[in-house]
């Protein structure tokens, strides 16, 4: 039977047979490796790790090796623009162009549909959107362009501004 290791003794009377406890810091009098070197160097004769191997703990790895992954694969959906523009040009359309950018933004959005059906993108609720805003658009013109020429609202609008000039100068 073995006797237990008495833990208030000095260091130095470790039980024999026994290597000392890992990680201990160094004894006094000696200085820790500093930052970016290696814990211990190789002993007299032998040679550093060749180029390529793991480096000591602290150090950058060497030149041309990536020490993580890159950082840019691809993208990841490649037809996921396609929503985009449609909800760019359903944003024009509405702010100043009318059917001249609603009309490309309901194409662009069919076809953003699609590829998320197939599974090329994942915008799906993007595409949507933009698909309905700029049929909503689409149709508003339409429908100003039947009320201007079929109901008479072009003539309503001149008379108005040929009012407003005479009431004014």
């Amino acid at each position: 039977m073995s006797t237990p290791q008495d833990p208030f003794a000095p260091p130095g009377d470790e039980q024999p047979g026994r290597p000392p406890a890992y990680g201990q810091p160094p004894s006094y009098g000696q200085q820790p490796p500093a930052y970016g070197q290696p814990a211990q160097p190789p002993a007299y004769g032998q040679q550093p790790p060749a180029y390529g191997q793991a480096p000591a703990y602290g150090q950058a790895p060497a030149y041309g090796q990536q020490p993580y992954p890159p950082a840019y694969a691809g993208p990841a959906n490649p037809k996921n623009s396609l929503g985009v523009w449609a909800i760019v040009l359903a944003g024009v359309a509405f702010l100043c162009v009318g059917p001249l950018a609603s009309i490309p933004g309901v194409i662009l959005g069919h076809l953003a549909l699609k590829a998320n059906k197939e599974g090329q993108a994942d915008n799906y609720g993007m595409s949507l959107a933009a698909t309905i805003i700029n049929w909503v658009i689409t149709a508003g013109y339409v429908v100003l362009v039947v009320w201007l020429f079929a109901f008479g609202g072009l003539e309503w609008y001149l008379d108005l501004i040929e009012e407003s000039i005479t009431t004014t100068g």
